[in-house]
């Protein structure tokens, strides 16, 4: 059961993140394609490089990838049947979790779903840039996801903490 959790959690986390890439590009190459000036591609490069360091690079690679794969590794060795079906979840920490982190996952996700709903409102080619930019950090992110699952299968489990409610 442990083995499986463990898979179950990574491909769900994984999967999250490549279901959001994917509806992302879509107004990505709308912006692409529609023509951007010379000026409007100069700011989508800076944005798209900004993005695959703070968001990929600090956000995923630092923060969020080690602390999913080091979860996944907590529920591969201590199994439930909730953390089983859930897994994907339990891995980015939406439930049995410190206080700290849950206060943080919750108020994450609800700051991403604001500036959602704020960008679904801007016209292209903006939005498509701002896409450009978290599609790369996504992409990141999902990178960071495997080379740590990698890793931590190989006997190389990350530093990160599970951040548990009982430690």
């Amino acid at each position: 059961m442990g083995r499986i959790t463990y898979l179950w959690a990574i491909v769900g986390a994984i999967g999250i993140l490549a279901q959001a890439i994917y509806r992302l590009s879509v107004y990505s190459f709308d912006a692409v394609s529609m023509g951007m000036e010379w000026w409007q591609w100069s700011i989508a490069g800076l944005w798209v490089g900004f993005n695959a360091y703070a968001e990929g690079w600090k956000g995923f690679h630092l923060a969020f990838s080690p602390r999913v794969v080091a979860r996944a590794n907590y529920a591969a060795k201590n199994p439930t049947w909730v953390r089983l079906i859930f897994a994907p979840l339990f891995a980015m920490a939406f439930f049995d979790a410190t206080k700290k982190r849950l206060i943080v996952t919750y108020v994450m996700w609800a700051m991403i779903v604001a500036v959602i709903v704020l960008v679904k409102l801007t016209p292209q080619p903006w939005r498509g840039i701002i896409d450009a930019g978290v599609v790369i950090g996504l992409f990141i992110g999902v990178c960071s996801l495997i080379y740590y699952a990698v890793r931590c299968v190989n006997g190389v489990p990350p530093a990160a903490s599970p951040d548990m409610p009982h430690e």
